[in-house]
């Protein structure tokens, strides 16, 4: 019987219904003559798809080792999602709990972060108040305003005002507590700065403002498959909470609606809710249940998310944007990062906060959202040098550039196959299954046995493509890579550790090591695709 998580919600479809037979027997358990015997067939359960992706998750489980190598993380948290069509395709957190030893596992970590889990957003949260105040045409991103210290006020009639000397409501300032003068929005949104956005709410209004939180599904489920998760929470009664909720202060959500409500904005405005079941299969393998995009709302227009992605994109590329370091050569990312109080002991600590950041790629047309997290000490914010997320998001980019940039392997007629596990299996007994099921191996090391694989085995792959096998010997050599998609420049990569850098896209037409050169973890290898 399933215990948690979706083997508890599809129990029905999962269980199938067992089979009997009954029949009279002698003393000696052998069926009498004559008599009747009557069997009921078992009924399989059904299989249930989920639409995670295996190297994804696998990149995503390594990003979060790669953060705790490096800095004192704790209640990690990250996801991975296809824009257009809410799959989420990796999914987790750390620490988590291993299912064969239950015992040893407390109470907390059975908490998933990403449903479950209520966390203030901090500044991630401001690309919805930027969007509000661009889509409600309260400002257009070049318009000037002074991003000096805030002082919360309002006017006779309760409305909020910018006060021009301190009052009992409080004063709003910039990260340590800069005063950056007469700046544009786009500045603003470049610099994260919290004086912007409470400058935003007030000239927009705070029931304007409201009703797009709202639009944008916070303080409502997602409820995503059978899921029941957190609605999140909005302190959104006094002027200063008001104010606090345009940076992300105040206000609590879910990783769920977070992806949810960015599908809105690396989109076309469009907001997609996101989904772990792919499709259900019976015994028969007829599909029973096929996921389909749900759209669930439109909460901006299409050229207001434009816009917003553009200001990502300056987050990540100018000089002063908060998301520098999380740039790659190989895609153009778009970002926001953010930096929350933590409440502990029903107050904001002084010295633990939540990190966290939501990329998109590719810049030109959004096709991946992630979102990622962790609560650290203050003084650690930025000693990660975040090589596990950038990582994470090159091994997706290659992947996503091959099938869904250039149509490389779409042009060839295939067949899905059930990948066999060949580890521990000799070179020999690989290339006899090779050529059974008709597909193509590229052998790496001059082992006689196998000690990894790529794609991983029992999963479908393609008959198009290439399977990587990395064997038990000590001396590598660098393969012809000429046709190579950038799939391929990737598995071999993740198999090998052997850092390649890459340029174009579609295959491989020049490589800078020449084929059946030695090479090592050191070797500097460049490829170009056309």
């Amino acid at each position: 019987k399933g215990q948690w998580g979706l083997e508890s919600l599809y129990e029905s479809e999962l269980i199938g219904t067992n089979g009997s037979i009954t029949y009279q027997q002698d003393l000696y358990g052998y069926i009498l003559d004559g008599t009747t015997i009557n069997e009921t067939k078992a009924i399989n359960g059904n299989s249930v798809y989920l639409t995670l992706d295996q190297t994804i998750q696998e990149a995503l489980e390594s990003a979060f080792q790669s953060t705790l190598d490096q800095v004192e993380a704790e209640d990690m948290f990250g996801a991975v999602m296809e824009i257009d069509t809410g799959k989420i395709l990796a999914w987790g957190q750390s620490p988590s709990y291993d299912p064969n030893h239950i015992e040893q596992t407390s109470e907390q970590t059975f908490l998933n972060y990403g449903l479950q889990g209520a966390l203030e957003p901090g500044s991630t949260f401001k690309a919805f108040t930027f969007a509000a105040a661009i889509d409600s045409s309260t400002i257009q991103v070049s318009d000037l305003f002074n991003a000096d210290r805030f002082h919360v006020g309002t006017d006779a009639n309760g409305k909020i005002i910018r006060s021009e000397t301190p009052t009992r409501y409080g004063t709003i300032t910039n990260f340590d507590r800069k005063d950056w003068g007469i700046i544009t929005y786009e500045e603003a949104f470049i610099r994260s700065s919290n004086t912007g956005t409470a400058q935003l709410v007030t000239d927009m209004g705070k029931d304007i403002f409201y009703d797009y939180v709202q639009a944008f599904g916070f303080t409502t489920p997602v409820q995503p498959d059978r899921f029941l998760d957190t609605a999140g929470s909005i302190a959104y009664t006094y002027p200063i909470e008001v104010i606090n909720t345009s940076f992300g202060q105040g206000v609590t959500v879910s990783v769920v609606q977070m992806l949810q409500a960015y599908s809105a904005i690396l989109g076309d405005g469009s907001m997609i809710k996101p989904h772990f079941i792919d499709k259900i299969v019976d015994e028969n393998n007829e599909v029973v249940y096929q996921s389909e995009t749900e759209i669930v709302g439109n909460p901006i227009r299409p050229d207001t998310a434009k816009q917003v992605q553009n200001l990502m994109y300056g987050v990540v590329h100018d000089e002063q944007g908060s998301a520098r370091r999380y740039n790659l050569d190989s895609v153009d990312i778009i970002a926001k990062t953010g930096t929350a109080q933590v409440v502990e002991d029903g107050k904001y600590s002084s010295e633990n906060v939540i990190s966290s950041v939501v990329i998109g790629f590719p810049y030109e047309d959004p096709q991946i959202l992630i979102y990622y997290g962790y609560k650290v000490a203050m003084d650690d914010i930025f000693e990660d040098d975040v090589s596990g997320i950038k990582n994470l998001v090159h091994t997706i980019s290659l992947m996503y550039e091959n099938t869904n940039g250039n149509d490389v392997e779409s042009t060839n007629q295939y067949f899905e196959i059930d990948l066999p596990q060949l580890v521990n299996h000799s070179i020999s007994y690989a290339l006899s299954t090779a050529k059974t099921l008709n597909i193509s191996l590229e052998i790496i090391g001059d082992g006689v046995n196998i000690i990894d694989q790529y794609p991983k085995g029992t999963q479908s792959i393609t008959s198009a493509q290439k399977v990587f096998l990395l064997t038990d010997g000590k001396q590598l050599t660098m393969p012809d890579m000429m046709g190579w998609t950038k799939k391929d420049v990737t598995n071999f990569w993740a198999l090998t550790g052997i850092e390649i850098e890459s340029q174009g896209s579609g295959i491989v037409v020049e490589q800078s090591v020449t084929p059946g050169q030695r090479i090592e973890q050191s070797t500097k290898i460049n490829v170009i695709l056309e």
